[in-house]
């Protein structure tokens, strides 16, 4: 009996030791893995920006700024005939390694100035849904920069809105004195729609920044369009860290879509891109320009106040002939 007793005592003492030894090995695997990660983050990213990031949502977004379309657009008699287009972009990722199709891009605008037919449908604007950077480097945006200087070149204002990428290294910094309007959290208004721009480049619109968009859509009475980087549901796919992580601010964002005239909200940072018809609004996420496409959407301000002001959506597909 005694012998048993030993022997039972002798089988939990290993038991326990080989529960420690399993404890302390996945310890080591995981320490290393973080490691791991921090070092591959730190050498692209910056070794700080993998542990803590600076410049909140809530201090970037602190309130929404109301800009105006440049005269250019707005006294041009394709914008005042109220059926226009305009032209959406989105995850450059300047700095990557991957070449940015910009020629292609600008001999694209260039077949708009052939005749008078073609000039009425040449984009009035452009519209950048963020993650022009890639690593969130000085050199990205400088290069972004010059793109978006071609594009004004040409007639075409460029509006912008902020992704996760272009918030790397500190890049916040370089992003407001690169990109226009210069903030991330704006709109304009044309003859019957807002156009809302927000800032989710850390996966979250924030408590300051979705207050503010509840107070300013309670006091506008538009069709409304939003334009954002962080895709709501990601066409109702719902993946993990390419859509918005937090349900409940996910909900609210949907009811508040719902209950106010929003009849169009284009994203992107989901590379491969997608659709989501929540009824009353639908969400569009555009394929990233490193796979080689990019939009001319068309507008309608003519239709009744109730209908969608989007007319058509038309991918541009570099790859396609």
């Amino acid at each position: 009996m005694q012998i048993q007793i030993l022997k039972s005592k002798k089988r939990q003492a290993q038991k326990k030791h080989q529960q420690r030894t399993s404890r302390t090995g996945i310890h080591l695997i995981s320490a290393v893995l973080v490691i791991a990660l921090l070092s591959v983050a730190g050498c692209e990213f910056g070794l700080t920006e993998a542990i803590y990031r600076p410049y909140g949502v809530n201090e970037r977004a602190k309130e929404l700024k109301d800009i105006t379309l440049p005269a250019s657009v707005l006294d041009s008699s394709i914008y005042q005939s109220k059926k226009y287009n305009f032209m959406i972009i989105t995850d450059m990722h300047y700095g990557s390694g991957r070449q940015v199709p910009e020629r292609q891009i600008l001999n694209w605008l260039d077949q708009f100035n052939a005749s008078a037919e073609t000039q009425a449908k040449k984009p009035l604007f452009c519209i950048i849904l963020g993650d022009m950077a890639h690593t969130g480097n000085k050199e990205d945006f400088a290069a972004f920069n010059t793109f978006q200087e071609k594009l004004e070149v040409k007639g075409i204002p460029v509006y912008s809105i902020v992704g996760n990428h272009d918030l790397l290294n500190s890049g916040w910094q370089y992003w407001k004195t690169s990109c226009n309007p210069g903030t991330s959290f704006f709109r304009f208004k044309t003859d019957n729609v807002s156009w809302y721009f927000t800032d989710t480049g850390s996966g979250t619109m924030g408590e300051t920044q979705l207050s503010a968009l509840e107070q300013a859509f309670a006091a506008d009475s538009n069709r409304k369009l939003l334009f954002s980087h962080y895709p709501i549901y990601g066409g109702g796919n719902g993946v993990p860290l390419f859509s918005m992580g937090n349900e409940k601010e996910r909900a609210r964002i949907i009811d508040l879509y719902a209950n106010n005239n929003v009849k169009y909200s284009f994203e992107g940072h989901w590379h491969p891109g997608g659709e989501h018809d929540f009824g009353s609004f639908k969400e569009y996420i555009a394929t990233s320009l490193q796979m080689g496409k990019w939009y001319l959407v068309s507008v309608d301000e003519t239709k009744p106040a109730g209908e969608n002001p989007i007319a058509k959506v038309e991918e541009i597909n570099l790859y396609s002939n």
